[in-house]
């Protein structure tokens, strides 16, 4: 049965990459005769109330495919508005006729939209897969037409032969699905039910015939109404055969070749096909998605993670089902973003149009250089509405206002072309919706950072490579006969204003957006903080002065973190007291959330896993945290003969220990810095999560040292309070490179027993990273990655190394994680991570 399944998906494939290279090879072929020239002189010639006609048509046409809807809803016995069936209806059949394959992504939609008005989903799923098929039963019917020769396109037919089993094929599924519903005769799908979904299929059709009809009249074609009807079912069944959403490519080259054999001009034809497309496909579209915004928001969209439900309606596998799945799980945010999509577009190509027509004729210098600014500008507005498509998904303030005023300026300089009349209403139609659903922009902004400026880069490449090709092929069918540098230089300039002019504005909006978070380190009320409420073994690094701080409303509890690109990371759980824990955590999401950051709680305990988890976070193994029991810690035994060995050495030698409080001497700074520095060897010091050597850190807590036979200081550990009763550790460990060796065990010894004469029972000796990771057979793959790591590339870092050193002292180990989000990259966190760790020196905040 599998090996059944995987030859039909696999010929599947097979047809549809068939299907995709006769069209490209024929396409060639068809492109190569059109009359650019005179398609670009009938675009123009079109009268704008053409146009509307056209429009209007199409909506009504489209507006019908509600009925599918209400007669489905009605078999259902769903309680149900007109209005809410009507949105559903648009969203489906708009998106399933330029994504859907087969009719999956109307299915996923009503599927998902449907659920929570029902209690019986398997009877919606049922329904939902009968009423799939019905759309085909029109055209289905116009085929037997074109069949008898009501629609007259015997030239047609006549050279491509192929076409007649494919009509007939196509006109017997009426039969046979009529038959099916009589045959069946269940409560799902009634004869009564075939014949209502039948009148609305023939309907349908017929009104998206009737704009191609209309559309081949505005441009002049020489089609008679029959001929265009016949002409459009034949292009129609040719695109459904094809499996490629919305018949991309194969309806539309039936559509030329077809044409000029009933005597019409490719030009001509090239030119109903778009005001086709535009009208049918991409108004409805532009409408479906302003409904998805507000029908479908992220609450609704949760739906969608169920997927016994949406996998069943339409069985399909591999990449189509995946790519749709992820349109579908996000159809609510995906909405604005692929309306500033088309706007841009339009803004976008209505330059490249104009460029060709005018540098196509001779026209006067002046002329040229007032339309080259027009168009440089529209093309800068374009890129910029295509760049702040990310800020539209997070659904941010500063991106609805910078939208807002670059879709008025596109206002401004449309509104004077009487030939882009239609595009100016589209961009104040979209201004219009961004206005209505301004509500729905909850965020502050999203970091600005070096991936920002790649992004806008990449952005502005992609436009220019759009506006290169486009005019280039097409000046060069024209037999343009001069360099196109100059135009090119049009298209640059247009990339350079679109960089200024969207920096300038995102600084405009968010110049203070890093700063907004938190508090900057404030010495006194980390003090007070850590004296009533307490901490963990990470909360002296607080004093580096590195990090901000949020503390919970009551005061009780704090987290501390820097940012790093458009993360946020945080340092260790909350600290403070647990009963706050929860109330931080959503401020600080909500905090997050508002300035368009993702959280990443670095070094979290095991202890507090459960509070990650129920705001949807998931964990990466960072490595074990080792921990010595002071009260059982001895060097005695032969097991600790070594530590012993090396203990009873030194102190032959000479060495001593001691622990010296601060205030520090000058003397003693110099003492320590100089071992510091050697140990260091010229590298620069870790941060955020280490400690590095600053005097005013290092003078918040006792300092260790070790000092030879004369006096010198060898080595110093820098002790770390970690604020709480019966727990000690350390930060800075740093000793001459030219030392014996042993000399931190000994240190190490010295240290434990002066904690445990300090009152201490425990002594905390830190993380050791990616130890005890992986090891497991059943362990995430990226944490058996981490393992091969760990065991295996040693040159890079000491991973092992520094787990075999904290085992001599025999400590309990405890787990450290990584908290993330799964939809985020946990590649992309680590960087970040590790970027805060050792990259380059961050400013230290102060008040």
């Amino acid at each position: 049965m599998k090996h059944k399944q995987a030859l039909i998906r696999a010929a599947k494939y097979i047809f549809m990459i068939v299907v995709v290279t006769v069209i490209i090879m024929e396409g060639k072929h068809q492109l190569s005769e059109v009359g650019l020239r005179k398609s670009l002189d009938a675009i123009n010639q079109v009268p704008f109330w053409k146009d509307g006609i056209i429009v209007i048509t199409a909506l009504l046409s489209v507006s019908t495919m509600f009925f599918y809807d209400y007669f489905f809803i009605r078999s259902q016995q769903i309680d149900l508005s007109k209005r809410k069936i009507f949105g559903v209806a648009w969203v489906a059949n708009s998106f399933n006729g330029v994504f859907g394959f087969g009719g999956l992504i109307g299915a996923g939609v009503r599927g998902m939209m449907y659920k929570e008005y029902t209690n019986n989903s398997s009877k919606l799923v049922i329904g939902i897969g009968w009423l799939a098929p019905a759309a085909v039963m029109g055209l289905s019917i116009f085929s037997f037409l074109v069949i008898i020769h009501v629609f007259p396109v015997w030239e047609l037919l006549a050279d491509k032969k192929w076409l007649w089993p494919v009509l007939i094929g196509i006109f017997l599924f009426f039969p046979i699905y009529v038959g099916l519903a009589a045959y069946r005769k269940n409560e799902f799908f009634t004869p009564k039910l075939t014949l209502q979904y039948s009148l609305v299929s023939v309907i349908e059709w017929f009104g998206a015939g009737l704009v191609m009809y209309l559309a081949l009249k505005a441009v002049g074609a020489p089609i008679s109404f029959g001929q265009a009807f016949g002409l459009y079912t034949v292009a129609a069944v040719t695109g459904v055969i094809s499996l490629i959403p919305g018949g991309f490519g194969s309806f539309d080259l039936m559509v030329l070749s077809g044409g000029q054999l009933l005597g019409a001009e490719s030009s001509l034809l090239l030119t109903a096909l778009l005001m086709y497309r535009f009208a049918y496909y991409i108004i409805p579209l532009i409408f479906g998605l302003i409904i998805a915004a507000f029908e479908m928001s992220s609450t609704v969209m949760k739906k969608v993670e169920d997927k016994n439900l949406v996998a069943p309606i339409v069985e399909i596998s591999g990449l189509v089902w995946a790519l749709q799945r992820m349109v579908l799980r996000n159809i609510g945010n995906w909405s604005l973003p692929l309306l500033s999509l088309i706007t841009g577009a339009f803004l976008v190509f209505i330059p490249i149009f104009d460029i060709i027509a005018y540098h196509s004729v001779q026209k006067s210098r002046l002329s040229l250089l007032s339309i080259d600014f027009y168009n440089v500008l529209l093309f800068a507005l374009g890129i910029t509405c295509w760049f702040f498509m990310k800020e539209m998904y997070y659904r941010t303030k500063r991106g609805l206002y910078i939208t807002c005023i670059t879709l008025s300026f596109a206002i401004i300089l449309l509104v004077g072309q009487s030939e882009n009349a239609i595009i100016g209403m589209l961009a104040a139609f979209h201004l219009l919706v961004l206005y209505l659903l301004r509500g729905q922009f909850k965020r502050h902004s999203l970091p600005f950072s070096a991936a920002s400026i790649r992004g806008l880069l990449y952005v502005n490449l992609i436009a220019f490579l759009i506006f290169v090709f486009f005019t280039r092929s097409t000046l060069i069918l024209l037999d343009y006969p001069k360099p196109l540098y100059g135009i090119y230089g049009i298209g640059l300039t247009s990339c350079l204003v679109a960089c200024v002019y969207a920096i300038a504005a995102i600084f405009l909006f968010g110049r203070k957006h890093h700063v907004k978070i938190g508090e900057a380190y404030d010495e006194e009320k980390l003090d007070r903080f850590f004296a009533e409420h307490g901490g963990h073994v990470l909360s002296h690094l607080g004093y580096l002065g590195d990090k901000r701080f949020l503390f919970s409303d009551d005061g009780k509890a704090m987290v501390q973190f820097a940012t790093a690109g458009n993360r946020m990371v945080v340092l260790g759980d909350p600290q403070g007291e647990a009963a706050s824990f929860d109330s931080l955590l959503v401020k600080l999401q909500e905090k997050a959330d508002y300035y368009g950051y993702r959280c990443v709680f670095y070094q979290i305990s095991g202890d507090n896993m459960a509070l990650y988890h129920d705001m949807g976070y998931t964990f990466f193994k960072l490595g074990e945290e080792a921990i010595v029991d002071l009260d059982t810690f001895t060097i005695s035994g032969k097991k600790r003969a070594g530590l012993r060995s090396s203990f009873n050495r030194f102190d032959k030698k000479g060495y001593t220990f001691e622990v010296y409080n601060p205030p520090y001497s000058d003397a003693f700074w110099e003492d320590i810095k100089a071992v510091s520095d050697a140990w260091l060897g010229g590298k620069k010091e870790k941060r955020f999560s280490l400690g590095f050597f600053d005097k005013s850190y290092l003078s918040k807590a006792p300092i260790a040292v070790m000092k030879n036979s004369e006096g010198k200081i060898t080595a110093f550990m820098t002790i770390m309070p970690v604020y709480q009763e019966d727990v000690i550790s350390i930060d800075l460990m740093r000793h001459l490179p030219d030392e014996p060796s042993g000399e931190i065990d000994v240190m190490f010894i010295h240290l434990f027993q002066w904690a445990k004469e300090q009152g201490y029972r425990y002594f905390n000796l830190g993380m050791a990273p990616l130890s005890n990771v992986g090891n497991m057979k059943k362990a995430f793959l990226g944490e058996r990655i981490a393992a091969a790591v760990f065991n295996n590339v040693q040159y890079l870092y000491g991973f092992k190394g520094l787990r075999d050193f904290k085992n001599k002292y025999y400590p309990k180990w405890s787990g450290k994680y990584l908290a993330y989000r799964s939809s985020y990259s946990l590649a992309s966190a680590m960087i970040q991570v590790v970027r805060l760790i050792g990259g380059k020196k961050r400013r230290v905040f102060h008040k």
